[in-house]
């Protein structure tokens, strides 16, 4: 899973880019269901 790593100066650094957006929006709709098997929230935030 992407979502959140460390950095190296002990902080957190969450996966950012419209790249892994597009990828989690993709792996949902790959299930092919209308909805996915968990409650899910997928938030995309312009800059």
């Amino acid at each position: 899973m992407k979502a959140m790593t460390r950095s190296p100066d002990a902080g957190r650094l969450m996966s950012t880019g419209i790249a892994y957006y597009e990828g989690e929006v993709y792996n949902v709709m790959r299930h092919g269901r209308g909805n996915p098997p968990v409650p899910l929230l997928i938030i995309g935030v312009a800059p």
